[in-house]
């Protein structure tokens, strides 16, 4: 079925425009932020298309929501439409409230709404429902963002709501009896290591049963685990003892975690969780400057080893010498790291960690010493076509340097680049870094060449950094850059068009085929094209797929696993080609 969205000038039954109040249960526009208005609904059917008409001032906003699983209409669920733009602000220089404007209703009895007197602008929707949680978007859908003009009557839009998945269970201690009052909590795996853990739904408590019930999830992967409040117990011979947080099924690590997987609208019973006590020590230490000062108030954080939870806490100050003392803690491998900031000056950023192991006694003198500050010189230059004229322009740019790898706490560095090219960027700690160059002309006209230092090695790829001082860096810029049209195919259908629509070019490794070490996502506008600019040469794959970005999508494993269905491309310098882009399922978000 196609669903049309038509725009018609219709005259404004009370004449005002931005101040119409619409149907039950709309709410006047309050004070909004200058800028976007959002409109915010999750959504899943028939394209909307739009036919513009003429129309004079007053709009209105229509649609249906249903189930996502059954295609059934849902009664009573509540649409907002959002903006932060204030139309009623005539002075854009005027305190604004950070408030959004917010107008809303109810679906009837056949899942349909409809808002009057909708003010014009850009809109974003939000569709909620008990029970029910917003349906990722597929086929056919509406869009969530789009522009509002006075006197436009937007119809037949259409969006779905998905039943919510539960997890449910007991946690019990290590004679069996139930643990009361423990915060049990749902984590989607990390995606590498030393990654932080995302927690879609709050934590809940367990009750006297030690049952605990966690709603409102969406389907996917879960790390299941539950932490105890006040775990530290001694016994009567002194020793000390803690409850450290237990992940399903008895895994105090976060590496003997078990994910387990639900779907939406099922309840996923008998998840337990086994919380055991367990001897408990300390890990202390100094934190030292490079000449052996000690560093007061410097941030030392722990985790295990593959950067999971620990139990207490997870960092400590140090004392004006330098001292520091870790909460209790089990057995185990851990990485320590001190980090030294001033928020007011970046460049003045340190970094330091150490690997231990804790055995069943106090682990003491562990030294963290930050290593003397480290320069970076380099050069950025251009070559090819119009060098000349883009080099008077080297100045707009900035020469940047991030930490490679999965170091828990992500490093960068940047530095201005002066009209001779020359750079000069100070690197906190040793350690694998990869360099860039940033600023408009970079996304406009220039792509980086090559990185190589002075002796000729090649680091595009990223380079080490010891203690030592490095070699010099030459980066090559050129705005001969190749261009990709991508177009994504026609629905034979109408109302299998997809909303948004992502097109995704990645690039594989020139010596490792397959291996992805760059890609660019955007999204594909109304006229189903979109560009990717400035592109070095080399080989490319090229695909599109229905849905909006998410972690998955940046994840190197899962690009590397579908480039045979992608398009290949190869591209030399100034090419233009266009590419019809292949469809490929979104990935399963774990």
């Amino acid at each position: 079925m196609t669903v049309r969205c038509t725009l018609k000038r219709t005259q404004n039954r009370n004449g005002c425009g931005a101040r119409a109040r619409g149907q039950a249960g709309a709410a006047r526009p309050q004070a909004l932020l200058p800028g976007m208005l959002i409109l915010a609904l999750c959504a899943t059917g028939p394209a909307v298309r739009i036919e513009a008409q003429n129309s004079p001032p007053g709009a209105v906003v229509e649609g249906v929501v249903v189930s996502s699983m059954t295609g059934e209409p849902v009664v009573r669920a509540v649409v907002q439409l959002m903006s932060w733009k204030d139309p009623d602000r005539a002075d854009p220089s005027q305190p604004f409230s950070p408030e959004p404007v917010t107008l809303a209703t109810r679906t009837d009895a056949a899942g349909k709404f409809r808002l009057e007197g909708v003010p014009a602008g850009q809109w974003s929707i939000m569709v909620s429902r008990n029970g029910m949680l917003s349906a990722k978007p597929g086929p056919g859908l509406s869009p969530r963002d789009f522009t509002i003009r006075a006197g436009d009557e937007l119809r037949g839009l259409r969006y779905a709501l998905m039943p919510q998945a539960v997890i449910s269970g007991t946690v019990l201690d290590e004679d069996g009896d139930p643990v009361q009052g423990a915060y049990v909590m749902a984590a989607r795996p990390p995606a590498r290591s030393g990654a932080s853990l995302r927690h879609p739904v709050p934590a809940v408590k367990t009750d006297d049963r030690g049952e605990y019930r966690l709603p409102g999830l969406p389907p996917g992967a879960y790390l299941v685990y539950a932490q105890r409040l006040g775990g530290r117990v001694f016994s009567p011979d002194g020793k000390q003892w803690i409850v450290p947080p237990a992940f399903h099924p008895n895994g105090i690590m976060l590496e003997r975690a078990v994910p387990v997987r639900v779907q939406a609208g099922q309840e996923l019973r008998g998840i337990d969780i086994a919380m055991r006590r367990l001897p408990a020590h300390h890990i202390s230490g100094r934190v030292l400057l490079e000449d052996g000062q000690p560093v007061n108030n410097a941030s030392v954080s722990v985790k295990d080893a593959v950067g999971g939870l620990i139990a207490g806490g997870a960092s400590v100050a140090t004392t004006s010498s330098g001292q520091f003392r870790t909460p209790p803690l089990p057995a185990g491998r851990y990485k320590l790291e001190a980090r030294l900031a001033d928020p007011g000056q970046m460049s003045a950023r340190r970094l330091a960690w150490v690997d231990v192991e804790l055995g069943d006694e106090d682990l003491r003198d562990v030294e963290l010493r930050f290593t003397p500050p480290i320069t970076l010189r380099g050069r950025v230059r251009f070559d090819g076509p119009g060098s000349e004229q883009l080099t008077s322009k080297i100045e707009e740019l900035r020469a940047l340097m991030a930490m490679a790898g999965d170091s828990s706490w992500l490093e960068y560095s940047e530095a201005a680049i002066g009209p001779d090219g020359s750079f000069s960027i100070r690197i906190p700690a040793p350690g694998r870094y990869e360099l860039n160059v940033s600023g408009a002309l970079m996304a406009q006209q220039a792509y980086v060449a090559s990185i190589r230092t002075a002796s000729g090695a090649d680091v595009s790829e990223g380079l080490n950094i010891t203690a030592e001082a490095p070699e010099p860096i030459v980066i090559t810029l050129r705005a001969d850059g190749a261009r990709v049209i991508a177009q994504r195919p026609a629905a034979q259908d109408p109302a299998e068009e997809c909303n948004p629509y992502l097109a995704i070019l990645a690039r594989n490794h020139a010596d490792r085929p397959g291996e992805v070490l760059r890609r660019r996502i955007v999204t594909v506008n109304s006229s189903g094209r979109t560009e990717f600019r400035n592109l070095p040469p080399g080989e490319y794959f090229a695909f599109g797929l229905c849905g909006e970005p998410s972690e998955q999508i940046y994840s190197g494993e899962w690009l590397e696993s579908i480039s045979s269905k992608a398009a290949a491309i190869r591209l030399e310098r100034g090419e233009t080609k266009t590419v019809i882009l292949p469809d490929v399922p979104p990935p399963d978000v774990p």
